[in-house]
């Protein structure tokens, strides 16, 4: 972090250069930076200049990224802006859409609205079958899905998510995960 620091703080606000390390820089900033014991200052600046970045960057994959790094602030509730509908009005072809799609899918799932959650994973699930890196987007959809059925307390459901993710990747976090989550709802 130190070493980042030295390389991006000077500089922070040229967002078309040494773009990749000050993204890496100032997300470790505001997401850990009382850990990294930094003061309020220089996650505010942090903050501000991947909104710059955003906006300014020539590279448009960095401009994405940076627009990426701004999502943790609207779920945490410190900004009001939800820049995960900008991110998609920005870059529709972006190869992250899915994955932004199924993340505001997931509001649903934090409202409690889980037969919603359902019906939009299904959807995107529907929507994205054909994309080249479907494998991986369909086990967090599963996920997901058994996360909702957990919910509405029909655990024969989730399990036949937890058997999908199995087959298809039985080394996965999300297999781990719904095991467990299953695993205490069956107590």
């Amino acid at each position: 972090y130190k070493k980042l620091k030295e390389e991006c703080y000077a500089d922070l606000s040229d967002v078309n250069k040494n773009m990749a390390a000050k993204i890496v820089f100032m997300r470790i900033t505001y997401l850990w930076g009382e850990f990294a014991h930094c003061d309020e200052d220089i996650c505010k600046s942090c903050v501000d200049n991947l909104k710059k970045m955003k906006n300014e960057c020539i590279d448009k994959n960095y401009a994405a990224l940076a627009t990426a790094s701004l999502f943790d602030f609207y779920t945490t509730g410190l900004d009001k802006n939800d820049y995960r509908k900008e991110f998609l009005e920005k870059f529709p072809k972006h190869p992250a859409v899915c994955d932004v799609k199924l993340n505001i899918a997931f509001d649903n799932y934090t409202n409690k609205k889980y037969r919603e959650c359902i019906e939009e994973i299904n959807k995107l699930l529907n929507d994205y079958k054909n994309d080249k890196n479907f494998d991986k987007f369909e086990i967090v959809c599963y996920h997901g899905l058994g996360l909702c059925y957990i919910k509405l307390d029909d655990i024969e459901t989730a399990r036949k998510y937890l058997d999908l993710i199995l087959q298809k990747a039985p080394e996965s976090m999300e297999y781990e995960l719904l095991k467990e989550q299953i695993k205490r709802k069956s107590k």
